[in-house]
């Protein structure tokens, strides 16, 4: 999943540089958000058509990750000037580490 997430999302992370560089932040934002969104969303579907059967376990933790971390980026983004601070930045960074590894953990129980 990760590997998926990385190839579909790294053209949207490209696009988001630029509208920054060009000081459209408003666009970056909704553009990161509403990509991941549908990229999460499409992948899960998927997967729960291929596997209908348990995938409720799987998939819970993930997209409740995921819409934390969109309600979390909204204020973040529109305090400071519009800018994530490298404090917020870390944290960021800090909680998908967190969260990787403990994908990582509870897949080798499972």
């Amino acid at each position: 999943m990760i590997i998926v997430s990385i190839g579909t999302t790294l053209p949207e992370k490209v696009t988001c540089v630029m509208a920054v560089r060009k000081g459209q932040t408003d666009l970056a934002m909704g553009n990161d958000n509403g990509s991941c969104l549908f990229n999460a969303g499409a992948v899960f579907g998927v997967v729960g058509l291929e596997s209908p059967m348990g995938v409720d376990g799987a998939l819970t933790r993930p997209l409740a990750y995921i819409g934390i971390l969109a309600i979390t980026l909204e204020p973040i983004s529109r305090t400071f000037g519009k800018t994530v601070s490298r404090l917020e930045g870390g944290l960021l960074l800090d909680s998908y580490a967190r969260f990787l590894v403990l994908s990582s953990i509870l897949a080798t129980k499972g």
